[in-house]
């Protein structure tokens, strides 16, 4: 099942993790599109006890993503921080 993308940005530590939800009209009537959304900022929800602070969440909805459950959400929310999170930082080159 393919949902969407979804993009995480990490920003300052102190500020409050915040959710952006984009449901095209691809996805479906408006009724379709709203309860896409309210999935997602209901597992969105769930995320933010785990990460209250220190992340920007943008996600895009696609066609199929009117069939995926609340768990799904929740689950590629959280993969798509924690990829984040361990990502290495390639170290800077120094010339001498």
């Amino acid at each position: 099942m393919s949902g969407g993308s979804i993009n995480v940005l990490k920003t300052d530590a102190a500020s409050p993790t915040r959710i952006g939800v984009v449901t095209p009209k691809l996805v479906g009537n408006s009724v379709v599109r709203h309860a896409v959304a309210r999935k997602i900022r209901h597992a969105a929800a769930n995320v933010i006890e785990q990460y209250p602070n220190g992340f920007d969440i943008a996600v895009r909805a696609i066609d199929k993503s009117a069939e995926n459950q609340l768990n799904y959400w929740e689950s590629e929310i959280l993969s798509a921080i924690e990829k984040l999170q361990f990502q290495v930082k390639k170290p800077e080159r120094i010339d001498v």
